[in-house]
This record gives C-alpha cells, sequence and structure tokens, in this order.
C-alpha cells in the first residue's frame, strides 16, 4: 500500500506528511495479543534470574555451583575424624592400625603434636613436647615389638605424608608442619637407634 504525499505551497508540510505515512504503516500491524506478552515476560523472568546471587566472587560462585547439587546434609569439601582426647597415641594405635585408619591416626598424632606447638607457656610447651616424643616411642615399642610386628603397623608413619597432613589440616602454617614432622621424626629415629642391632 503507497501512501503519496505531495507538497505545495500553502499545502501540508513535510512533517505533517511523514506523520501521516507512520500512522499508515503502524496501523498495517497487527497489535501483539496478550498471551504472547504473558509468555514473553515469564521468558524473561526465567532467563535472568540467577541460580545464586550473582555479586559473588568467581571462587565463591563455583561453590555455590557445587554445593547446590549436593546433599543438604553433606558437605562436598569436609571430612571428620574421630579424635580420642582421652587417651594416648601408643593406646589407640593398635586397633587404629588394624583397621587401616591411616588419616585418623594421624589426625589424633597431630591433634597430641599440635597442643605441645600451640602452647604459649614455655615450661609446660617442654612438658607437652616430651610426653608427646614419649608417647609416639611407646607407640612404636607397640608396634614393632621384637618377635612379631602388629598387623597394619607402618600406619603410623603415614602422619608423615605430606598429602595427609593437607587433607587432614589444609589450614596449618608449614612452620607447624615442619615442627610436627621434626617431632615425629625424632621419636621414631630414637626408638630405631635403641632396637638397632
Amino acid at each position: 500500500m503507497m501512501i503519496g504525499c505531495t507538497t505545495k505551497r500553502g499545502g501540508p508540510s513535510a512533517s505533517a506528511c511523514l506523520g501521516r505515512r507512520l500512522r499508515a504503516s503502524l496501523s498495517l500491524c497487527p497489535p501483539e495479543s496478550g498471551q504472547q506478552r504473558r509468555h514473553f515476560g515469564r521468558y524473561q523472568r526465567l532467563l535472568w534470574k540467577p541460580a545464586f546471587p550473582s555479586d559473588l566472587p568467581p571462587a565463591l560462585r563455583q561453590n555455590a555451583a557445587v554445593v547446590r547439587h549436593a546433599a543438604p546434609e553433606v558437605s562436598p569439601h569436609k571430612t571428620t575424624w574421630t579424635i580420642y582426647a582421652s587417651q594416648r597415641i601408643h593406646e589407640i594405635s593398635p586397633e587404629l592400625c588394624a583397621r587401616g585408619a591411616v588419616q585418623e591416626l594421624a589426625a589424633n598424632i597431630i591433634y597430641r603434636a599440635l597442643a605441645a606447638i600451640d602452647c604459649r607457656n614455655g615450661k609446660e610447651a617442654m612438658r607437652r613436647e616430651q610426653d608427646f616424643r614419649s608417647d609416639i616411642f611407646t607407640a612404636c615399642s607397640n608396634l614393632f615389638e621384637v618377635h612379631h610386628v602388629h598387623q597394619g603397623a607402618e600406619v603410623v608413619f603415614g602422619v608423615l605424608n605430606e598429602k595427609n597432613l593437607r587433607d587432614i589440616s589444609p589450614e596449618m602454617r608449614s612452620n607447624k608442619r615442619v615442627l610436627l614432622n621434626d617431632m615425629v621424626l625424632d621419636s621414631i629415629e630414637e626408638w630405631v637407634s635403641l632396637h638397632t642391632h
């Protein structure tokens, strides 16, 4: 459909002519139905609704995406171990070694070692460290007897594994890891030197 418009002296202006053309072209387009408009609005809401707060930093955004697919009672990044606070290492090590509970025994050794390393009182820290060394020494004596090696006795060395240390205590500082490693190694070396013929 063509809409002609000529301008003559004293006739309609060019802007009025353009307005008539625009109104005519709009009248040729059928209006959108209410159902189409509602559908488009619902599509927009679904499209732009975030699964979690969009102002989270990238690292937390990734964690939120992981947790969204995990069961509510399960954390994908957390593991717990039983700490036998009322028992000494040499008392619990035979059973844990027999079960092959490497990280559980390592967690208990770390717990005992940190009690000495983190102590602020110098005299008390020395007492705890000596107590820890004696405990590891006795544990080795119980596990590696002269004529019998207990089942899974090598599990006691799991605390010296760097991966186990990081899995159990990922936030432990490197200087503490070095101190813990030295305390355990010194106790084992002392036991070996006294039992080597």
